[in-house]
Order: structure tokens, then C-alpha cells, then sequence
């Protein structure tokens, strides 16, 4: 989706943020966090006028993409070629995704 629209990933914590750099000062190996992530994309959002920011874990307009990436994980591992190393897409068919959709709460 991030890339979608232009956007890049960069790693945390980074280099590229005050907060990532006071991280690394401190832990040099430190393999990072959620709250260090949510922290240097805060700080970088607030810095630059071309940037948006959009909790991607803990609100409701992320059950859609989590859903249907739950349902093709499901029919990954049915095929057991995830653990041969023979992984590919899945397409997960249309029907399947409206059909979860309505299951999924209403809030």
C-alpha cells in the first residue's frame, strides 16, 4: 500500500530521525520496537508538509488488507509449500473475501 503511492520503507530505528539516532547512540544494536517505529514516523510526518501519517496496527480501516492477507496465509500453509520453500501468491478468489468481509464486526 506504502508503495502505492510513491512512498518508501526505511528501517527502525534509522538514522534518517533524531529519535532513530538517539536509539542507535544508546543500543547500537538494537532491533528496534513498535513504539520506536510509531515514534520516528511521528517525528517525521510533523517535520515535512508532503507527508500524512496513518496508524497501520490498532485501528478498524486495517481489518480489510489484514483480512485477506489472513486468508491467503491460510491457503499458503494448507498447500505445505511454505515450508519446502515453494511459496508463491495466492490469489485469493473474490467470492471468499466478500464472504469473510461479512463476518467481520461492524463498528
Amino acid at each position: 500500500m506504502i508503495r502505492s503511492w510513491g512512498g518508501k520503507i526505511d528501517p527502525s530505528p534509522s538514522t534518517i530521525t533524531k529519535y532513530g539516532r538517539a536509539v542507535l547512540e544508546k543500543d547500537p544494536k538494537s532491533t528496534g520496537s513498535l513504539g520506536i517505529a510509531i515514534s520516528e514516523a511521528i517525528e517525521d510526518t510533523v517535520g515535512r508538509e508532503d507527508t500524512k501519517y496513518s496508524l497501520g496496527s490498532v485501528l478498524n480501516h486495517v481489518m480489510l488488507h489484514q483480512t485477506v492477507i489472513g486468508l491467503e496465509a491460510i491457503e499458503q500453509l494448507k498447500s505445505n509449500r511454505c515450508c519446502s520453500g515453494q511459496l508463491e501468491d495466492y490469489e485469493y478468489p473474490m467470492e471468499k473475501i466478500k464472504e469473510a468481509l461479512k463476518r467481520v464486526p461492524k463498528i
